[in-house]
């Protein structure tokens, strides 16, 4: 006759179970987020590498654009339906929203960048703030890009805090690299967007994030001012294309089943254990 598991070793296995869920789960969730930016920041070069037509026409009207906002101010709120669908056009070659993608390696950030910044751009990677410059570079832009700060899901700009003066980070944007040092690091309130302004003649992006973590009710600004696009030595973090991670990924999946697998065995091992030490106290 078997006999049937105790409440309370059920209970602990669950116990145990649910545990290691949640402490794998951020992190697992985290490494699957980055699989699903990776495979969207390839899909992005492949277009943009191995399409034939020239992109001249998409930055020519994307600069025309900026040079306008600069000459009327940055509308940081209330831009208009219609220039919204009008900027959606502009530096979009997959029709999908996604300009290119921000690479910042002091903090490991590798993130697609999308049109606007709504829920569904944010949660996908970082999101362009509609109404400041569009991420082309040149003097008197000041490009806004935003993304979220302590989800679940992702880490996406939770690090942003940790980025210090002089450190580097690249917007890779059609078939352009452009790069920024972080030279100004502010915390805002949410209604004061004057460090956000378009300054004369200078060429900057500012990444923009909620702060403290968990409580949100500041702004984190941390401003770029262009640089050379060549990168110093030592700053380059190598990105592994998505297929190397693949390795990576499943162990994430891979080692909690091993866990549960041990964790059965074990299990097994002590019921056998203890049906053993019956039949020898019976013959006793």
């Amino acid at each position: 006759m078997k006999r049937k598991p105790r409440a309370s070793t059920v209970l602990v296995v669950l116990l145990l179970v649910a545990g290691l869920c949640v402490v794998l789960y951020p992190t697992a969730s985290d490494l699957f987020y980055r699989w699903q930016a990776e495979q969207e920041i390839e899909q992005y070069n492949q277009v943009t590498e191995a399409a034939p037509e020239d992109y001249s026409e998409l930055w020519e009207a994307a600069e025309a654009y900026n040079r306008q906002l600069a000459e009327q101010g940055a509308t940081l709120f209330g831009i208009s339906t219609q220039e919204e669908e009008e900027v959606f056009h502009l530096l979009n070659p997959l029709g999908t929203g996604m300009m290119g993608y921000i690479d910042i390696p002091a903090i490991d950030v590798y993130l697609p960048i999308y049109q606007g910044t709504g829920e569904r751009a944010l949660q996908s990677g970082a999101g362009y703030w509609l109404g400041t410059s569009l991420p082309t570079g040149g003097e008197s832009t000041h490009c806004v890009l935003t993304a979220h700060n302590g989800l679940v899901k992702a880490k996406m700009f939770t690090d942003l805090d940790k980025l210090k003066l002089g450190d580097r980070f690249s917007l890779q944007i059609l078939d352009r690299t452009l790069t920024y040092q972080v030279d100004q690091i502010l915390v805002t309130v949410p209604e004061d967007t004057s460090a956000l302004q378009i300054v004369e003649g200078k060429d900057y992006v500012t990444l923009y994030t909620c702060t403290p973590y968990g409580i949100n009710t500041h702004r984190l600004l941390v401003r770029g001012v262009r640089v050379d696009d060549q990168e110093t030595e030592g700053e380059s973090l190598s990105r592994i294309p998505a297929q190397g991670n693949g390795a990576l990924y499943i162990s994430f999946f891979v080692l909690p089943l091993l866990a549960l697998r041990g964790l059965r065995v074990y299990w097994q091992h002590r019921k056998q254990k203890k049906v053993k030490e019956g039949g020898s106290h019976e013959e006793n």
